[in-house]
């Protein structure tokens, strides 16, 4: 993007003085919109804004799916922050427990590739380390099986493969629904599904009161993701 407007003022501007006078000024207009938008598009890419708006569509997309299985007898919590990381998603239902990462990415991912294998492992261990943590916070209520997931959106995901990668379940995103339908694990009782959605609610009440109270103490959370995605 950025070489095209160095081509832009490089090339094509000096061509508006050999044009009639005519013609002159409203391809200079259309030159100089055309280059104003790529810069506003530069400093959104390069400010991080893109990358916050792609992650908050991925959440808000995986939270509409989630909100389905919620009359199936599942507990859902969104957004359950720790210092310097976060977990998008807690799923809790019959089949059992599940910390879900979301990802929405325009760039091309696929296991296969050195590049984006590093940006699909790079999520599948931010998946791993979030079940960890809630694991490790519903201790006092049980010692639970917390199962990884990651939900991928995005115009780059065409390609990637859905499954079982490093002990983490990777869904696409448009496939989310069905594959949480069917899963079939451990079967939680309500009064499981309960207790520890509860537990968590709990934690995340008191960790949203502790950040009103001390908001510059609170680690802003931390989402090292590709720059295409969050």
């Amino acid at each position: 993007m950025a070489g095209f407007v160095l081509f832009e003022l490089a090339v094509l501007a000096p061509l508006a003085w050999v044009m009639p006078r005519g013609a002159r000024g409203f391809y200079l207009g259309a030159a100089v919109s055309s280059i104003v938008w790529l810069v506003v598009l530069l400093v959104r890419d390069y400010s991080g804004s893109h990358r916050a708006e792609l992650g908050a569509t991925g959440e808000e997309n995986t939270a509409a799916v989630l909100r389905k299985l919620e009359r199936g007898g599942w507990r859902v919590v969104h957004d359950v922050e720790f210092d310097g990381f976060n977990v998008d998603h807690v799923a809790i239902g019959p089949p059992g427990i599940y910390a879900i990462e979301t990802k929405n990415t325009s760039a091309h991912w696929n296991i296969t590739s050195t590049r984006d294998g590093q940006y699909l492992a790079g999520a599948i261990g931010q998946a791993r380390f979030g079940a960890r943590k809630i694991r490790l916070l519903l201790k006092e209520v049980g010692d639970f099986d917390v199962k990884p997931m990651l939900i991928c959106w995005g115009a780059g995901i065409d390609d990637l493969s859905g499954g079982l990668q490093e002990g983490v379940l990777v869904v696409v995103g448009r496939e989310a629904h069905e594959v949480l339908a069917k899963l079939d694990a451990e079967r939680l009782d309500p009064f499981t599904i309960d207790s520890a959605a509860e537990r968590i609610e709990t934690y995340v009440q008191s960790r949203d009161g502790y950040s009103r109270r001390h908001p510059t103490k609170v680690s802003a959370r931390v989402r090292p993701a590709p720059s295409a995605s969050s």
